[in-house]
């Protein structure tokens, strides 16, 4: 990161080529203090397996619909990623560690879904291969989408940015950028993410310049404020940022 006066230059790894001009929309979870750990009883332990079971469902049929939403939008090749998920979230051995959290551990379910999904996703980030790496992302984005459906979350956080934005986020999942598609976003910043994940192969697909591995990335560039984006050369410029 560079300052110069008032001018402020983040420096990060190009993802997706092109030059964007937009005003920065700064993405957050929505999850926050709802998906603090919660301890029940034995008596409600029937109550949380079935809660989990209906999440579980429910997130089954949304990637379903994904899958034939990207196929038709997107590429049918990218389709695949959501099949993938579908059968990711099915997996005996998933499904059976994460009852085995609420019925030993007395754990709700969104906190036996944090918790499951997270020894999943560092087991394949601890991997040297790609490919293991992006099944860490796809376990992050079905941990989100879960917790999201048992707490009641229906709407995705980017199903209504504003068009010609910058969007700025920790990380981009493979189920954001669906909700990227028609929405004339003019580029992307990212905190963390490859070149190799599934979502940059989403936005490249869709065109979108897009600068990633940037440091402190949501903590510096503030919301609803004008950015320039030189994707090509992995660059962002704006009057004002703080550092």
């Amino acid at each position: 990161m560079q300052h110069d006066g008032s001018s402020f230059t983040i420096h990060g790894t190009p993802i997706s080529p092109g030059l964007a001009q937009g005003i920065t929309h700064v993405h957050h979870n929505m999850l926050g203090l709802i998906d603090a750990p919660v301890d029940i009883n034995q008596s409600q332990v029937e109550q949380e397996l079935a809660r989990l079971d209906l999440a579980t469902a429910s997130i089954s049929g949304d990637l379903e619909v994904l899958a034939t939403r990207v196929e038709k939008e997107i590429d049918s090749r990218l389709s695949e990623v959501f099949g993938a998920h579908h059968l990711m979230l099915n997996d005996p051995s998933l499904q059976q560690e994460l009852r085995k959290e609420v019925v030993d551990n007395l754990l709700c379910a969104s906190s036996a879904v944090k918790a499951v999904f997270l020894r999943w996703e560092s087991r394949f980030l601890s991997l040297e291969s790609q490919i293991a790496r992006e099944k860490g992302d796809d376990m992050r984005d079905l941990s989100i989408r879960l917790r999201n459906a048992l707490a009641g979350i229906t709407v995705h956080p980017l199903d209504e940015i504003p068009q010609g934005c910058v969007l700025v986020a920790s990380r981009l999942l493979p189920s954001d950028t669906v909700f990227l598609a028609h929405r004339a976003i003019a580029g992307v910043l990212i905190e963390h993410g490859s070149s190799g994940s599934h979502a940059a192969l989403f936005v490249r697909q869709l065109g979108l310049p897009c600068i990633s591995g940037i440091p402190d990335l949501m903590s510096t560039v503030p919301d609803a404020t004008l950015a320039l984006l030189d994707a090509d050369a992995g660059t962002g410029y704006k009057n004002g940022w703080k550092g």
